[in-house]
């Protein structure tokens, strides 16, 4: 299948991922999964791979999707004032209808992309949850080119009322591959997001060098996918040796948090390498 036919029902898949009925973790949302398929399909974009495509057809049909008016606002009167402020005081008072009145407000004078990465800075200040998933969103966003932004934006401001905020935000101190790999990985690839307000959200992370100083692995390295010699293409390789049956979210949020450390940090491959090891083995045999 050519790129263009492939982005094409990536498009289609992405729509339903965004209707979708899901009652687990914001963590493991549909989005996130159908975001870190594109992601690992853009590692070698010239040959989308097929077995990923197949996947996550099969995944998206097995999901119940909900109506597309369940993620509509309701226009009411336009308010004379309103400004991101507001809903930054309802969203941390945990009051969703005013939340959510506001963020209908400003939708109407925006076109959602700067509210979108406002939920960023504010998921940011929060637990990782909803981190992970505004963050995907936000990638989301930019491939179907603003077109579900209403959608988005609905969900993403619930998944941060459903979070709860930190004193540091992502603290440093407890973050690191070794205790929590796929919010360290996706934190590490932030910090190259091509957004406005990324100069408000750094703060709020841990920077690569802390998350790395944090990281040292003294195991030996145990290449599995054999990286150093393919580069990011061996999880590509190691996924076509996997039968179809056995790929799951998870291993696929998982090898998508390690293609995101990989992609920006190169200069830590090893690192990673080692780190990832334990995260990646037991998740599939590579044969």
């Amino acid at each position: 299948m050519d790129i263009q036919k492939t982005k094409t029902e990536l498009t289609e898949i992405f729509n339903k991922a965004i209707f979708a009925i899901h009652n687990d973790d914001w963590k493991s949302h549909p989005l996130r999964v159908v975001q870190a398929v594109k992601s690992l399909i853009g590692i070698n974009i010239s040959y989308p791979n097929m077995k990923l495509l197949t996947w996550v057809r099969d995944y998206i049909s097995s999901l119940e999707i909900r109506p597309k008016s369940e993620l509509m606002f309701k226009f009411g009167e336009l308010e004379e004032t309103i400004t991101i402020h507001s809903l930054e005081l309802a969203v941390k008072a945990g009051d969703d209808k005013l939340a959510f009145s506001h963020l209908e407000q400003l939708s109407r004078v925006s076109d959602g992309r700067p509210i979108l990465e406002f939920l960023l800075e504010l998921s940011a200040q929060q637990s990782g949850r909803s981190f992970l998933f505004v963050l995907s969103a936000l990638r989301s966003n930019l491939f179907l080119s603003n077109e579900k932004i209403t959608a988005l934006l609905i969900l993403c401001t619930q998944s941060v009322l459903d979070d709860s905020f930190q004193v540091w935000g992502l603290n440093p101190e407890k973050l690191s591959l070794e205790s929590n790999f796929e919010l360290s990985c996706q934190i590490i690839q932030s910090h190259e997001e091509d957004i406005v307000r990324m100069v408000k959200i750094h703060p709020w992370l841990p920077t690569k060098s802390e998350i790395f100083e944090m990281s040292n692995s003294e195991e030996s390295l145990n290449d599995n996918m054999n990286i150093m010699n393919v580069g990011r293409q061996g999880i590509l390789d190691s996924i076509d040796k996997m039968e179809s049956t056995a790929i799951t979210a998870e291993i696929i949020l998982t090898l998508d948090a390690y293609r995101s450390a990989l992609k920006v940090s190169p200069e830590h491959t090893k690192n990673i390498i080692s780190v990832s090891s334990r995260h990646t083995e037991g998740l599939f045999d590579v044969k």
